[in-house]
């Protein structure tokens, strides 16, 4: 298993399921949040710099199970596909199992984008 450290911490950290009354786009895969589309909201203060990220519920599911098979907090929305790819690059026996992670990710940015 690939090893996981984050570079700096939150003072604040603030996740919380909510359900679209608006558009949104995950700030992780690009894709549209609909209204009525459960996703996570988050907010984070690391280094003094204010953060608000939001995640879909495809990519939140993706980013569960990291954190629970890394032991660790969940990383922003923003910063998943590098922390699945550093698993991918390590090229341990969970490696291919990142690597379907990552080509889901990467299908729905390009399906985003095409739109």
């Amino acid at each position: 298993m690939c090893t996981v450290e984050y570079d700096n911490y939150c003072s604040v950290w603030r996740e919380e399921f909510r359900k679209a009354r608006k558009e949104h786009y995950c700030d992780t895969c690009g894709a549209t949040i609909h209204p009525g589309d459960r996703y996570l909201s988050l907010f984070a203060i690391s280094d003094g710099e204010r953060c608000v990220e939001k995640q879909c519920e495809a990519c939140q599911v993706i980013a569960e199970r990291f954190a629970r098979e890394h032991n660790v907090e969940a990383p922003f929305p923003s910063s998943l596909l590098p922390f699945l790819d550093n698993c991918v690059d390590h090229g341990d026996e969970d490696s291919q199992r990142w690597r379907v992670a990552c080509d889901e990710i990467r299908e729905r940015n390009r399906v985003a984008r095409a739109s």
